[in-house]
């Protein structure tokens, strides 16, 4: 569907116009499950002449969760066999994030800081800090165009920031020390840890977590 979509969806559009991307495009994946689209389409679409110079880059959220399966589950997946070495994995498995790695452009993650950690040792890349050191990876960090959508200036918004406003996880208190934000609870449950729950259980358990726990008590 992804490589479908630039080609017959009115993507492109404005108050004038609306229209689809074309071929000329930049495929960004997200995460394993992404995997086959870079060999879709090189096996697909450009060797029938079709995004011939589209580009495909691949971005790391969490390295732990890598689509591992049986060798002989890449029977399924209707790929040439030219593919199998780069979802070519130890102890007779195939490795979904391995072989997008190799077949992608570009290969990004969340932040310059994750990116170093993933290719520090192989814990942390968990076996494929390697194959990440030698593809090349860049970590980019979230942004926003304070043209589209200031925080300062949006009446929706209780809490005013500006670039230069540190939180640190704490209510940020005004020149005169009052709190600009006030403590809420969950509209459901009504319960302020059942929030709190839900970033707890998304949360890698490692020496980061320490830092967070103390503010569950």
């Amino acid at each position: 569907a992804a490589l479908e979509a630039p080609l017959v969806l009115n993507l492109d559009s404005s108050e004038y116009f609306s229209r689809p991307y074309g071929e000329d495009v930049v495929f960004i994946a997200n995460d394993w499950h992404t995997a086959f689209l870079p060999c879709y389409l090189k096996s697909m679409y450009q060797l029938a002449g079709l995004y011939t110079s589209a580009k495909v880059a691949f971005c790391i959220h969490n390295i732990a969760y890598q689509g591992i399966f049986a060798f002989a589950d890449f029977a399924l997946l209707n790929l040439p066999d030219e593919f199998k070495s780069s979802f070519d994995f130890i102890d007779g498995n195939i490795n979904w994030m391995k072989a997008v790695i190799l077949e992608s452009d570009k290969v990004l993650t969340v932040s310059p800081y994750y990116a170093e950690e993933l290719v520090s040792a192989p814990d942390k890349g968990v076996e494929l800090d390697n194959i990440i050191r030698k593809r090349g990876i860049k970590g980019i960090v979230n942004g926003m165009d304070e043209q589209e959508w200031n925080p300062m200036t949006d009446k929706f918004t209780s809490m005013k920031l500006t670039l230069n406003s540190r939180c640190h996880g704490h209510p940020l208190d005004d020149e005169r020390g009052n709190k600009l934000v006030k403590s809420t609870s969950c509209p459901v449950t009504s319960n302020e840890l059942a929030v709190l729950d839900l970033i707890r259980n998304s949360l890698k358990v490692d020496e980061h977590t320490t830092l967070l726990m103390p503010s569950f008590h």
